[in-house]
């Protein structure tokens, strides 16, 4: 008897969180905005870069995430509503190569794009 209820209560659960919650579905206009986003011409200059990069077109991007190779997070930068040219220090980042996530103001990933430090 116990194994048995076990059993329904294990197998509602595995059910239950494979459900999507409603907080979290994307509408449709939602998603194509991202997918408008992707097309949108987005540059990320220069690369290599040594004290400065500039990011231009992206004024739906509000945080900038700087990310080494392994993941780990080393810099986050918090950008102003509606600005579509923005120049980021980046001379507090040891040389290497880096992975720079772009988020919108809901924390959706935008774009991630690779950047060479000088």
């Amino acid at each position: 008897m116990k194994h048995t209820l076990l059993f329904i209560l294990l197998t509602g659960l595995v059910r239950f969180a494979g459900a999507q919650s409603p907080m979290q579905s994307e509408s449709q206009d939602e998603r194509d905005a991202l997918s408008d986003f992707r097309h949108e011409r987005l540059a990320l200059y220069p690369n290599p870069a040594t004290q400065f990069i500039r990011l231009r077109g992206a004024e739906q991007v509000r945080t900038v995430a700087f990310y080494n190779l392994v993941g780990k997070e080393l810099k986050v930068v918090q950008l102003e509503k509606g600005r579509t040219d923005e120049r980021l220090d980046i001379s507090d980042l040891q040389r290497g190569l880096y992975l720079v996530q772009l988020l919108n103001a809901r924390k959706q990933v935008l774009a991630t794009l690779r950047l060479n430090k000088n």
